[in-house]
């Protein structure tokens, strides 16, 4: 009896066929990619390899540094953009400026995630040998006192925990005198004579 043919059967052939050309055209750039890279500095009007990648690093040296953090955001449209509105309020009359010159604003450096290398790691063991405390270690490295902490955590620098003490109970009230329970009667006799 014939296997029917159904949607999901041929969405598994049709991906079948697609790996089987995607391993061909992966083999075939293997192949390729030499070829083409042996003649890159040529093509680039370089006598050499070495000259070629001499220009390469020389570019990459000179090529900005990308900023971490997120892209500015652009004005929205049909509002104007912040020098515009300062434009407009420098119009207006009102309260006189002050004449006094502007404080000097802080450079900010972008914010982004510390690296934590092994290189700052063993900096960070030094300096705990040394005496120093974690925030100390903190500014001097440009890292968050968490990541200090958890770096002496890994590195076994930090005192184990003791066992948890039990709450201190209350103190229980001094407990009455103990009065003493009157003789029992003597049991009755209930025999016969």
């Amino acid at each position: 009896m014939p296997v029917q043919k159904t949607e999901l059967t041929t969405k598994i052939e049709q991906l079948k066929a697609l790996e089987a050309q995607a391993l061909k055209l992966q083999t075939e750039i293997v192949d390729q990619r030499p070829t083409e890279l042996a003649g890159l500095y040529a093509a680039y009007g370089f006598a050499s390899v070495a000259e070629f990648i001499k220009a390469v690093k020389e570019a990459a040296d000179k090529a900005p540094a990308k900023k971490a953090g997120r892209p500015a955001k652009k004005a929205a449209k049909g509002k104007p953009a912040k020098a515009a509105k300062a434009a407009k309020k420098a119009g207006k009359p009102g309260r006189p400026k002050k004449a006094a010159a502007a404080p000097a604003k802080k450079e900010k450096k972008p914010r982004g995630r510390a690296r934590i290398t092994d290189e700052v790691k063993a900096k960070v063991r030094t300096l705990v040998a040394e005496g120093k405390s974690g925030s100390q270690i903190a500014k001097l490295l440009g890292i968050s006192l968490p990541s200090v902490q958890n770096i002496k955590k890994d590195s076994g620098l930090v005192k184990a925990r003791g066992p948890r003490k039990p709450k201190a109970a209350a103190p229980v009230a001094a407990a009455p005198a103990a009065v003493e329970a009157p003789a029992a009667a003597a049991p009755a006799d209930h025999s016969a004579n």
